[in-house]
């Protein structure tokens, strides 16, 4: 009751205070000033709080009007927190309440702990040689955000072959005792479980007598070196048992792959192909291997070619329609029988081929022979993906050179003779139908007016032909114009190069050469010349025609294209609905005809790189 009268006495106070200085505005300076008592309080500055395990954090304390605070933690074993309010996290996980009291005040702060790094690195010595009847002690260690927890952690050890008796091993601590029972070697597992996970590290322990030395004579890092220059002999090798020197007549050495490398007369080492092999012996139950790396000259030879060599794989496909004319299956097979043949040097006419590059793909040199300078090789080894312009590499080896050739080649997935050839390779056959490969004439071939007839256009540009026809400067004979064209649709990335018309029937309306959709395409070096028969027919809509593509035609490249329709007007040239205007690209295109009235949407000039000329 005290407490409360004081403090009413001084609001009273305050309030006489406040009625006097309205009454005139003048304060008593002399007259008596209560001052407020501050009360006494102990406050953490955080009220929770998440730590990482192995952390440390000093709280902050504001407080009033208190003496001395004591520091606690709910959970010494989680956290520990000392006198001045420093908190050290342990190896577990979970809650604790850290505790500041002074007299009868205190507060708290919640504190979870958290695993917030990855799992302990486990650091143990993977390989270890002891002697027969001797010990080695291996020491574990676990570390966690760069803090030592070894002392936290239970480790144990067990034999992965527990038919294996050649050593023995106890675990006491962070230490495993590994002791040598017999010459031999054993695969151990030294694992823990830290966090609910399992960390496991595999020791191999080998047990030899360590009585037995050797010297490699010239060897850098255990490897010796045979180059054509540098002879090496096995008694370069000294082999010493309790300090004596081994007679080297009294070693059998064996090489595990002469090809690279055989003994020969004294014990001489011959270079073979080039490539690493091992010579190995075994003494006193010691098993001694040392590298052998044979390294040759390599020479890089220039094949002057006048152009790329051709290379037929001769693939087979198949396409089979299903349902008309949305199902279909179409296949490619290597023809495990077929083969190539070229020619590679005049001078270096015999030799083993040791690699084999396309590009960047690396080619199985098996598939490869060489005699006489020219290089055989079974088309499989391209497989079904590896076609198109190549830089071919390959390595030819003799006794003591290496000869590097590389040569422009061009893959052939297939090779078209006739009509069903090129129908079955070219055409897309249904809708989602997608073509890939380089194909190319292996002569002129003779349409004689026939019809493809393929209507599959599904005008998804990731379909259709994608691949390359290349006419190789043929002609396509006799050829007349149909509603889609050679391909019905071709998307992205497809090419057509080197082919030559010299007889078009075209149609007029909706036909045309290429197809009714092409987008992506380069269509280059091509020779059209039309037919006194030709009809010219006006389509009915003047979107849908033009005598290369139909239909749809964006993001195409032409290059080096003539049309000779001398006296005639072409109506369309390059295609008709949906294109995206000004996105295609003309280079050095001549159109001889009396007129063009559109030639790609509607446009009514020439782009630039089309040129018209009405007159001979």
């Amino acid at each position: 009751m005290k407490k409360i009268v004081v403090g009413l006495i001084s609001i009273l106070s305050a309030s006489a205070f406040l009625f006097t200085g309205c009454d005139n505005g003048n304060a008593n300076p002399s007259g008596p000033v209560n001052v407020p008592k501050t009360e006494a309080s102990i406050n953490i500055t955080d009220s929770s709080l998440a730590l990482d395990c192995f952390d440390s954090y000093t709280f902050e304390l504001k407080t009033e009007n208190v003496g001395e605070v004591t520091w606690t933690s709910s959970d010494p074993s989680l956290l520990s927190v000392d006198a001045n309010g420093k908190a050290t996290t342990n190896i577990k996980e979970g809650k604790v309440t850290v505790t500041a009291k002074s007299g009868n005040l205190s507060d708290t702060c919640e504190v979870t702990v958290v695993r917030k790094q990855s799992l302990p690195t486990f650091v143990v010595e993977n390989d270890i040689t002891i002697s027969e009847g001797d010990s080695y002690a291996l020491s574990l260690y676990m570390y966690y955000g760069g803090q030592d927890i070894t002392d936290y952690v239970t480790f144990a050890c067990d034999a992965v072959d527990e038919t294996q008796e050649a050593v023995s091993a106890t675990v006491s601590g962070n230490e495993v005792l590994f002791t040598g029972n017999a010459l031999g070697k054993t695969e151990f597992t030294v694992y823990t479980t830290v966090y609910g996970q399992l960390l496991a590290e595999s020791v191999n322990v080998t047990v030899k007598n360590t009585d037995l030395v050797y010297a490699l004579e010239g060897a850098v890092d255990n490897q010796l070196c045979l180059t054509s220059a540098h002879d090496v002999y096995t008694s370069d090798i000294s082999l010493y048992y309790k300090g004596e020197k081994v007679p080297s007549d009294s070693l059998d050495w064996t090489v595990s792959n002469e090809a690279i490398v055989t003994i020969g007369e004294g014990g001489k080492l011959l270079a073979g192909k080039e490539g690493v092999t091992n010579l190995t012996l075994s003494y006193q139950g010691v098993d001694i291997s040392v590298a052998v790396r044979v390294i040759k000259d390599r020479v890089a030879v220039s094949v002057e070619q006048e152009e790329a060599e051709f290379i037929n794989l001769d693939t087979l496909i198949t396409a089979t329609q299903i349902v008309y004319p949305t199902e279909g299956e179409r296949k490619y097979e290597i023809n495990e029988s077929n083969t190539a043949s070229f020619s590679l040097s005049e001078t270096v006419t015999e030799g083993e081929i040791v690699e084999a590059w396309a590009d960047n793909v690396q080619l199985d040199e098996s598939c490869f022979s060489y005699a006489d300078g020219v290089v055989t090789v079974q088309t499989k080894a391209f497989g079904l993906d590896i076609y198109g312009e190549k830089v071919m590499r390959i390595s030819v080896e003799t006794s003591d050179t290496i000869y590097e050739y590389a040569l422009n080649t061009v893959i052939v997935t297939k090779e078209l003779t006739n009509l069903t050839d090129f129908k079955t390779a070219i055409s897309i056959q249904w809708k989602g139908d997608t073509i890939y490969g380089y194909y190319t004439l292996a002569s002129d071939m003779d349409f004689n007016w026939y019809e493809i007839s393929c209507y599959a256009t599904d005008w998804n540009w990731m379909h259709g032909f994608r691949g390359t026809l290349d006419g190789r400067g043929h002609s396509i004979l006799n050829f007349k114009t149909v509603n889609y064209g050679l391909t019905a649709q071709s998307g992205e990335g497809a090419v057509f190069k080197n082919i030559k018309f010299p007889n078009v029937r075209y149609n007029g309306g909706e036909t045309t050469i290429f197809g009714r959709g092409v987008v992506g395409a380069t269509i280059e070096n091509i020779e059209i010349t039309t037919t006194e028969d030709s009809a010219f027919n006006v389509a009915a809509d003047i979107k849908s025609c033009g005598i290369l593509i139909s239909h749809e035609m964006r993001r195409c490249t032409f290059r080096n294209i003539t049309i000779h329709a001398e006296g005639r007007s072409l109506q369309k040239v390059f295609g008709g609905m949906g294109n995206e205007k000004n996105t295609s690209v003309y280079e050095n295109v001549k159109i001889y005809a009396s007129s063009v009235t559109q030639y790609e949407y509607d446009m009514t000039t020439a782009p630039a790189g089309v040129e018209l000329i009405t007159s001979n």
